[in-house]
């Protein structure tokens, strides 16, 4: 019995061991191609302005809830990098990663109608008919389609981890 309780504890620890290796190899990989295409081929500059381009118009076109819709689009894309190299049979997971993308299908949808809220809120604060009605309905349409826009993303989220979780239903049969 205490051989049995030694060999599982071993056997949880080498696929541990394993996985942290995996993780390790893939974080040295990408740092390795991004030295060599950031300072060799001198596309750090290009690439620092790119991420912060985009994360300043997700910022414009979702609002503040981007703060926690982005951490929760990097973990929705580690689940489904799990899930599929758990498929390919890379990873051996012991418990679906269905669990887990419970969190995104319900904390989706409450961050984007937050960000509805919040960017409608602000639409309504910024009604100033004293510069004219044409400049006024055009700050509020900008902002109702940041609401609106934050809403869709939450929702997206939500769905793309919904499928995930049916696909791990059908395959881990949860």
């Amino acid at each position: 019995m205490r051989e049995e309780t030694n060999l599982k504890e071993m056997a949880i620890k080498k696929r541990a061991f394993l996985t942290d290796a995996l993780v390790f190899m893939i974080f040295f990989f990408i740092g390795c191609i991004g030295y060599y295409l950031g300072y060799q081929l001198e596309l750090f500059i290009p690439s620092q302005h790119f991420i912060m381009g985009s994360l300043k118009w997700f910022y414009e076109n979702i609002g503040i809830v981007s703060i926690g819709l982005i951490p929760l689009t990097f973990f929705l894309v580690v689940m489904i990098i799990f899930i599929f190299l758990e498929t390919v049979g890379v990873l051996n997971l012991e418990h679906s990663p269905a669990k887990k993308l419970d969190f995104i299908v319900e904390v989706g949808p409450m961050l984007g109608i937050v960000g509805t809220m919040i960017s409608l809120s602000n639409a309504m604060m910024k009604v100033d008919i004293s510069h004219g009605i044409q400049i006024a309905i055009n700050n509020m349409t900008a902002l109702i389609g940041q609401a609106l826009n934050s809403s869709i993303y939450g929702i997206v989220l939500a769905l793309v981890a919904y499928m995930m979780k049916s696909f791990c239903k059908g395959k881990w049969g949860e």
